[in-house]
């Protein structure tokens, strides 16, 4: 199920030029939040720890690092929720479908020069 995937979660993630902490939160917040919220005010990336499975955990996140990344290339609230969700979505209906793609990007990606 989803905690033992949000228990994996690093302190911190590098969207585009800023870091974001990344906090597991064991309780409910403020309503309209439930599952995870990016407070884009300091830089925090908030999980429900509970979440109702592996790739809804995967989701809920998926959809917070877009938040952060629609905030920083895009800047525009309009429709912000809406197309957030659908790639979220369809990022993790990506990975889901294609277990190797995770492995085969880190890999792809990874810089030599750091280690």
């Amino acid at each position: 199920t989803g905690p033992e995937e949000i228990d994996t979660l690093p302190g911190s993630v590098r969207i585009g030029s800023l870091d974001y902490a990344i906090e597991i939160v064991r309780d409910s917040w403020a309503e309209g939040c439930p599952w995870g919220e990016c407070d884009y005010s300091t830089l925090t990336i908030r999980v429900k720890r509970d979440q109702p499975s592996s790739v809804f955990a995967c989701d809920t996140v998926m959809h917070e690092f877009m938040h952060a990344i629609y905030r920083e290339r895009i800047e525009d609230e309009a429709g912000e929720e809406r197309i957030v969700t659908a790639m979220s979505q369809g990022w993790t209906g990506l990975f889901r479908d294609n277990p190797w793609l995770p492995g085969w990007v880190a890999v792809a990606v990874r810089d030599p020069s750091i280690s």
